[in-house]
């Protein structure tokens, strides 16, 4: 609006810009979500057969353009790693390979806990000439962004609760942040560009952690207080 009205006293239909002094409202950030240890619980033992797939997703931290381009000659079972060297973009609908986010590559490790399933999707895909970790089941290429929608639709719907892909990765870096991960290892870990989105998730967390601290403390505290008056009030009667 602003524009508009500065080309209109460029035109002389206008004196004084009437927008000047609006200010655009702060974007209120939906403050993220991560699994809980219930849902995490659920996930793990899964049986549905899209479950391999969001299991990888939680415990690497992959984006699912990432995991998407992820092909057999990125994982290293020997030394259990994953190469995180490129991404797709989805260009209505359709992949198309491109470069990961920050243009980088980085490697993450595969975690006991998805050993088995990262095995298992590396077996399934010999055996089928698969080039891709994970392709569409109908045509056997890769991944679209439909596929993945449905997939996760299908997954949620059978373990009885709802997430995204990116909520899984969100899960991942709290994980980290709890298992003591410094900052800077956790933003190679997550492809991060820049430090600052891992400093404000730590930070948030380190600032529950001393909420929790500071309720323990004035529980306890208020605890002991109770004891010494009840005490007080037994020794005077």
């Amino acid at each position: 609006m602003r524009t508009i009205c500065n080309e209109a006293i460029i035109d002389d239909y206008l004196i004084k810009n009437p927008c000047l002094n609006i200010k655009e409202p702060k974007l209120i950030h939906k403050e993220k979500e991560i699994l809980t240890k219930e849902q995490d619980d659920l996930l793990l033992k899964s049986k549905h057969k899209y479950a391999p797939f969001f299991r990888i997703l939680r415990y690497t931290g992959m984006r699912r353009e990432e995991i998407t381009a992820l092909t057999l000659n990125d994982i290293d079972l020997n030394n259990k790693t994953i190469s995180i060297n490129k991404a797709v973009s989805f260009a209505s609908n359709q992949p198309k390979i491109k470069e990961t986010k920050n243009k980088k590559s980085r490697i993450v490790p595969i975690l006991d806990l998805i050993y088995d399933d990262v095995k298992k999707c590396i077996n399934e895909a010999k055996e089928n000439n698969y080039n891709y970790l994970f392709v569409k089941q109908t045509d056997n290429k890769m991944l679209t962004q439909e596929a993945i929608r449905c997939m996760t639709a299908s997954i949620c719907k059978d373990l009885g609760f709802t997430f995204t892909p990116h909520q899984l990765r969100h899960s991942y870096c709290t994980m980290l942040y709890y298992s003591g991960i410094k900052i800077k290892e956790t933003q190679n870990l997550m492809g991060h560009s820049s430090a600052k989105m891992v400093y404000d998730l730590y930070a948030h967390l380190d600032s529950q952690k001393q909420d929790a601290v500071l309720k323990i403390n004035n529980y306890l505290n208020t605890s002991k207080k109770r004891k010494i008056k009840n005490y007080k009030i037994l020794v005077k009667n």
